[in-house]
Parts: structure tokens; sequence; C-alpha cells
């Protein structure tokens, strides 16, 4: 099995496949987050209309009438006069907004580091290349000191 060198690739100049966003775990814990917090905020918009309720039940066992069942039905609405919410749907529209920023930069701060990271593996690509072709001259270089003052002062470098 023929083992790979380690400048094997250095040469090839294609486009490198960026991780997608969906993908890096910062910005999907961020997006979950904003998506949570619209959704209580909508909920809690929601949380202040009336909803009506209905109850129904038996009652036995009536010292004033032994033996018999009594069936009972109760409805309530709730009439919200005073009361509508709007301290929570404050907190609840805050928090979304808190959120709805932090997952943008969440994707600011992901797109910076893959720029960065992006800029780094060229110059080590580069670095890479570089140290490769001047480990690679041929010996006729080094017979020449004429054309490098700082082999001329080191002799053993041509060795």
């Amino acid at each position: 099995m023929p083992i790979a060198g380690l400048d094997d690739g250095l040469d090839e100049a294609g486009p490198r496949e960026a991780p997608t966003e969906a993908l890096i775990p910062g910005i999907q814990r961020a997006t979950a987050e904003s998506t949570a917090a619209t959704l209580r905020l909508r909920a809690t918009k929601r949380a202040w209309i009336p909803m009506p309720s209905v109850v129904a039940g038996a009652e036995w066992s009536d010292p004033g009438s032994p033996g018999e069942t009594l069936g009972l039905i109760g409805v309530s609405l709730p009439i919200p006069l005073w009361n509508k919410g709007g301290g929570n749907s404050a907190a609840a529209l805050s928090e979304a907004d808190a959120a709805a920023a932090g997952a943008r930069e969440a994707r600011l701060t992901a797109r910076a580091s893959l720029a960065t990271a992006e800029v780094r593996l060229a110059e080590a690509a580069e670095r890479a290349r570089l140290s490769r072709d001047s480990l690679s001259l041929p010996p006729v270089a080094c017979g020449n000191r004429r054309l490098s003052p700082t082999r001329l002062a080191r002799p053993e470098s041509c060795l």
C-alpha cells in the first residue's frame, strides 16, 4: 500500500466547501432559542383572550335528599377588563428580541470564524509550499554561492 507524501494536495487549488450555517452547533442553538422565544411571545399575546371553561360533575350523598345523585354543570367566561397581559407581553417581546439578536450574533461570529479559518488555511498551505520548494532546491543552486550571500556565510547549508 503506497504511503502518501506530506505535500500531496498542496498544489490543488480548488474551492473548499465551507460548512453551511445549519450544521454549526452554535447557530443551531441560537436559532432554536430565537424560535422558542418567538413562540412564547405568540402564546403570551394570546393568553389574555378570554377562554370559556365548562365544568361538569355529579354530587351524591346530599344530606337533604339521601340516595339521589345531583348533576352539576358550570360555565365561566373570564372578562379581563383591567388586565390585558401588557407586562407579560412586553417581557416576552424583549426576550424574543434578545434571542433574535443572539441568533444574528452567532451567525456573524460563525461567518467571521470561517473567514479567518479559510485565510489561515491558505496561509498555511502557502508556507508549506514554500518550505517544500526551498527544501527541494537542485544541488546546482548550492554550488553557485554568488547567488546567495547568506549561503556564503553558512557553507554547511550546502552539504
